[in-house]
């Protein structure tokens, strides 16, 4: 009984995603956004004996990553060749974004104000907004290290305890 549900499960991923098998599956779940780049890395991986029944998504990208010079040689399309080194830098990008949470005070800051902001900047000055914006408050003195933080949407500023804590969505709290 338990096979048939595997057997369900997966029929269930591949006809959700459009795509063929659960390699294919797993590539495109993996970050490679595009269902016929998906299939021709799945095959190239499956003929390179990658284990994909005991690989994570994060296994995935890095065989993608690790190999990258011998999968662009292997006969693909340009399209997927493309996929391949933008999913590449993209995670070499993210690797590069380290973040650990801290905690500022903001003494300009005005309330009633949300429990969650986000720091952005306009024309060279820095204010904490809703997600709608339809909170937006201008802060005039802020650290420099803080600067670098602005216009990021994987952070956010959440008020707790009258200090606002900065969290990123990839290490919610």
């Amino acid at each position: 009984m338990e096979e048939q549900g595997n057997v369900f499960e997966e029929l269930a991923i591949c006809c959700e995603l459009g795509l063929p098998a659960l390699s294919a599956a797993k590539v495109y779940l993996s970050g490679i956004r595009s269902r016929k780049a998906s299939m021709e890395l799945a095959k190239i991986l499956s003929n390179n004996n990658f284990e994909f029944e005991t690989s994570s998504f994060s296994n995935i990208q890095n065989f993608i990553k690790e190999n990258q010079e011998m999968i662009l040689r292997e006969e693909i399309s340009p399209f997927t060749k493309d996929w391949v080194i933008l999913s590449s830098n993209a995670k070499t990008s993210k690797e590069n974004q380290k973040f650990h949470e801290f905690s500022v005070t903001f003494s300009d800051i005005k309330s009633p104000f949300p429990k969650y902001l986000f720091l952005k900047e306009f024309s060279g000055k820095f204010f904490l907004v809703n997600f709608d914006y339809s909170f937006k408050q201008e802060i005039k003195k802020l650290d420099s290290h803080l600067e670098k933080l602005a216009n990021r949407n994987d952070l956010y500023f959440f008020y707790e305890e009258k200090v606002w804590n900065i969290l990123s969505r990839k290490n919610p709290k």
